[in-house]
């Protein structure tokens, strides 16, 4: 192996292990001190840490500890791209969230930014104003949305993290009452008086929380019935799937026949029997609810039901319908 081989491996080596320890860890984030002026100070300070615990919550990096970030000069009072690089290196954190809390009246405006060390450039930065110091903790949860996904607020919304300034337009918090009116088609698969289908709908009043919705139906599908029922909400997204189940009474219609014959003494007889049409109900249900962060939802359900009378009727159900 020659000389000069020799030492450009050397050099090789030397110059990318300098280029690696001056990249800051991707996988580590750091929370600079809120930079603000006519707020409580102890609110601030909680707000801090609501903050951090939903960052916490929401996103796979390691959060730098406050005290260690607090040590670094360069952190306090601090909310531009060049501070938050300076801070971020020396805590080796790859992304650094700075905000800036200032008030105009009552309103309280908080402006934030996410900083990519490494690259120097802003990956997200948005503003939120709240009516009143309580709701930060709501603008907190949006904002550690936005870090935890890189969106904007406005694209990180979810049952759960909505504000109240949001809720005055379409969109909606979680534990909600709803109401519905849906309506669709039913394909016996046994019993119904063998019809092929026919048309069904109800009303449903509900109570939607963060991952569950349970209320009461009231409807009819070839005859009357009322159902209790839950879901569970599998995302908390605009796009939610659901999956669940219902349980009470259907009073089916059926077509009877009389059964005519002759008996063994040559009497002519006709036979009305009588079978139970009415009893308990169970169904399984599966479905979509589209635009579920809005006051009104679009929902798109198919279940499969079981009556037990003495028809044994039994049917998928496919409806659409919206809550509002």
């Amino acid at each position: 192996m020659s000389k000069k081989f020799l030492l450009a491996t050397i050099f090789f080596f030397t110059f990318t292990n300098f280029i690696l320890s001056q990249s800051a860890d991707v996988n580590k984030i750091a929370v600079l001190p809120f930079k603000f002026s006519t707020l409580d100070p102890s609110d601030v300070s909680t707000t801090e840490s609501i903050l951090r615990l939903e960052i916490s919550k929401l996103s796979s990096k390691d959060i730098v500890s406050a005290k260690k970030v607090a040590s670094i000069p360069s952190s306090h009072d601090c909310f531009g791209i060049k501070c938050a690089v300076e801070t971020g290196k020396a805590v080796n954190a790859g992304e650094v969230l700075a905000l800036e809390l200032s008030t105009l009246g009552q309103k309280i405006i908080t402006h934030f930014m996410l900083v990519d060390v490494n690259n120097g450039s802003i990956i997200v930065e948005d503003r939120v104003t709240s009516d009143y110091v309580e709701e930060l903790e709501s603008v907190m949860k949006r904002i550690a949305a936005s870090a935890a996904t890189h969106q904007t607020i406005k694209e990180s919304a979810i049952v759960g993290n909505i504000m109240e300034s949001e809720k005055e337009g379409f969109k909606k918090r979680g534990g909600e009452t709803n109401f519905g009116m849906h309506f669709g088609y039913l394909y016996p698969q046994n019993g119904y008086s063998e019809e092929d289908r026919s048309f069904t709908g109800h009303f449903n009043v509900e109570r939607e929380m963060e991952d569950y919705a349970f209320g009461l139906k009231l409807g009819g599908r070839q005859g009357f019935f009322i159902n209790l029922y839950a879901e569970y909400l599998l995302t908390k997204t605009d796009i939610c799937p659901y999956i669940g189940g219902a349980f009470g009474f259907h009073n089916v219609n059926h077509d009877y026949y009389s059964h005519y014959y002759y008996d063994s003494n040559g009497n002519y007889v006709i036979d009305d029997e009588e079978k139970k049409d009415d009893g308990f109900e169970v169904t399984i249900n599966t479905g979509l609810r589209i635009f579920r962060t809005f006051n009104f939802q679009f929902v798109a359900n198919l279940g499969y039901s079981f009556t037990f009378n003495d028809y044994d009727d039994r049917a998928l159900i496919f409806t659409i319908g919206v809550l509002l």
